[in-house]
C-alpha cells in the first residue's frame, strides 16, 4: 500500500518537477542576455576613455594658463613703457612751448629796452605877455638806448574859445622833407620845434575876448625808425594856462592835454 501511495507521488510531483525547472531555464536564459545587454550600456568600451582624456587634460590645462600668466607681465610691461613714453613726450611738449613762449617774451622784452623812444618835452612856461608875438619852444628828445632815425616831423598851434573842440584831425605843419633813411638822432639827443602866437591872439588867451575865454594848444608828431627796422610813431599835445584860478589853481604853465589822436606813441 505505501509502495502505491509512493509511486503515485512520484508520478504526481515528476510533472511539476519538470515544470519548475523548465521555467527555470527560461528564466535564467532570458535574464543572461538582459544582464548582457546591460553591461554593454552601462561600461561600453568608449564611454570611460573620454571622461579619462578630459581628466588627464588638466596638465595641458595648466600649462597653457601657466603659458599665459608668463606673458601677461610682459604685456604690462609694455603698456607701461609706452604710458610713460607718452608722458614724457606730453612733458616735453608742454616744456619746448612754455620755453619758447618765455623766449619771445624775452625777445620784445630786450627790444622794448634798448629800442629807441622818442619824446616830447613841454614847453617852458611862458612870461606874462606884455604885447607882441610871442614864440614857443620846446624838444623833442630820444630817451632810449639807441638811435632813432627820424622819417617825419610836425608841429601846431591852434586857439580855440572855450567849449569848442580841436579838429578831429591834427593840422600838422610838416618839416622836411626826410630822406629815406631819415636823420640820425642819437639816444640823449635833442630836436628843437616851435611856433610863434600873434600878439593880437596871445592877448585872446591871456584876458579872454569879448567875454569869451580862449585856450592856447600846441601840438606835434615825429616819426621814426629803430635799430630793429620797426616804424615807430609819437603825438603830443599840451594846453596852456595862464595861472591858478578858483576852479583849477594848477599854476601858469603847458599841460598835457587834448583827444586821444592827438595823444599816442607806438
Amino acid at each position: 500500500m505505501y509502495m502505491y501511495f509512493f509511486i503515485a507521488l512520484l508520478l504526481f510531483t515528476a510533472p511539476i518537477s519538470a515544470s519548475t525547472q523548465n521555467e527555470g531555464q527560461s528564466v535564467g536564459q532570458s535574464n543572461r542576455p538582459s544582464n548582457a545587454r546591460h553591461e554593454k550600456k552601462v561600461t561600453p568600451p568608449a564611454a570611460p576613455k573620454a571622461p579619462e582624456s578630459k581628466d588627464y587634460e588638466p596638465t595641458i590645462q595648466y600649462n597653457q594658463p601657466h603659458y599665459e600668466d608668463a606673458h601677461k607681465p610682459t604685456k604690462q610691461s609694455h603698456d607701461a613703457i609706452d604710458l610713460l613714453n607718452a608722458l614724457s613726450t606730453a612733458v616735453v611738449g608742454v616744456f619746448t612751448v612754455v620755453l619758447a613762449f618765455v623766449a619771445y617774451r624775452q625777445y620784445i622784452a630786450t627790444r622794448t629796452a634798448e629800442r629807441a623812444w622818442v619824446v616830447c618835452q613841454a614847453p617852458d612856461p611862458l612870461p606874462t605877455h606884455t604885447g607882441g608875438n610871442v614864440a614857443i619852444r620846446w624838444v623833442v628828445e630820444n630817451k632810449g638806448r639807441t638811435p632813432a632815425w627820424m622819417t617825419s616831423l610836425g608841429s601846431a598851434a591852434r586857439i580855440i574859445k572855450a567849449g569848442d573842440d580841436l579838429p578831429a584831425t591834427p593840422p600838422y605843419t610838416m618839416a622836411g622833407p626826410f630822406t629815406r633813411e631819415g636823420t640820425v638822432l642819437p639816444p640823449k639827443a635833442k630836436a628843437s620845434r616851435g611856433v610863434d602866437i600873434p600878439d593880437a591872439n596871445m592877448a585872446a588867451v591871456e584876458h579872454g575876448y569879448q567875454g569869451q575865454d580862449y585856450f592856447l594848444y600846441v601840438f606835434g608828431i615825429v616819426g621814426y625808425r629803430d635799430i630793429f627796422g620797426s616804424t615807430h610813431e609819437t603825438r603830443y599835445c599840451f594846453r596852456f594856462k595862464t595861472g591858478p584860478t578858483t576852479a583849477d589853481p594848477a599854476p601858469r604853465d603847458f599841460y598835457v592835454d587834448g583827444p586821444p589822436s592827438y595823444n599816442r606813441a607806438t
